[in-house]
């Protein structure tokens, strides 16, 4: 159902409207409100939701509030300025810094911090000129992120830094992530460091993985993913029927690292041994 009030006396707009039972995508909101009071370049805005989404065929409990400004709908440059506070099962997600967005003839700036999964998240990107993406992370737990993707919920954080420019007409830099202390809340293994680390270059992202000074385990992992690369939105794409080439070598206990990539309802223990290598078929094969 839809319950809206709205006020107009020139340009001045007063809308208050509510909806309820409504769907947008996997997400089912029991209420949506939206409460909006300006001019159409200078509005002052409350967005609020309250439902649920679906997941592989589980339900989590969902919500998020906006408060913000719009301006620039009709004339000079569009100009975003909003909080956020959002809630997906056990990820909560709220502004430190709020987002920001401008559009210019030459492209676009869009910048915010958030606290996330008991650490921090910040994205940075700019289209102006040439394009360049900043993506930063710090103490994001993985145990709510597992859970959502339907795997076990291990203890441990994750650490993100990737540093995109333009470069050729595509896209060139260097990224990392840090798996730290991950493991089996209830095993009485030592928890496993996992170091990613890589390049993107326009046709291909190189990626390196390692097991970090462990106990348990010594690992390596690499390959190589032809993509394509450009400096406006997507930014990176898979490219088509493209072999991953890789090579891989383990050494130790993979309790903790076989949690991560086993299907959810499998328990891998033990130590293995093992070196190869070859070619993985492309990850958009159907």
């Amino acid at each position: 159902s839809v319950s809206a009030d709205a006020q107009i006396a020139g340009e001045q707009l007063v809308l208050d409207a509510s909806l309820q039972a409504v769907a947008f995508g996997p997400t089912e909101a029991d209420a949506f409100v939206l409460r909006a009071n300006g001019t159409p370049d200078d509005i002052d805005f409350v967005a609020e939701l309250e439902g649920s989404t679906r997941i592989d065929a589980l339900s989590y409990e969902t919500a998020f509030n906006m408060d913000g400004k719009l301006s620039g709908l009709t004339s000079g440059q569009l100009d975003l300025t909003t909080s956020l506070s959002a809630v997906l099962g056990d990820i909560g997600l709220t502004t430190q810094d709020p987002i920001r967005y401008t559009q210019y003839d030459d492209g676009f700036e869009a910048s915010a911090r958030f606290a996330a999964l008991g650490g921090t998240l910040s994205p940075n990107v700019t289209t102006r000129g040439e394009t360049a993406i900043r993506l930063n992370g710090k103490n994001l737990k993985i145990a709510p992120l597992l859970i959502i993707a339907g795997r076990p919920g291990l203890d441990g954080t994750l650490n993100i830094d990737v540093a995109f420019d333009e470069v050729d007409g595509g896209l060139a830099g260097p990224f990392s992530a840090e798996l730290i202390a991950v493991g089996r809340p209830d095993s009485q293994l030592p928890p496993i460091d996992l170091i990613l680390s890589g390049d993107l270059h326009p046709t291909e992202l190189v990626t390196d993985i390692r097991a970090g000074d462990n106990e348990s385990l010594e690992a390596a992992w690499d390959f190589t993913i032809p993509v394509r690369t450009m400096p406006a939105a997507p930014f990176i794409q898979l490219q088509d029927n493209a072999e991953i080439p890789f090579q891989a070598s383990v050494n130790g206990q993979i309790e903790a690292v076989s949690a991560l990539i086993v299907p959810p309802n499998m328990l891998l223990r033990g130590i293995v041994d093992l070196e190869m290598s070859g070619r993985l078929p492309p990850l958009n094969e159907s």
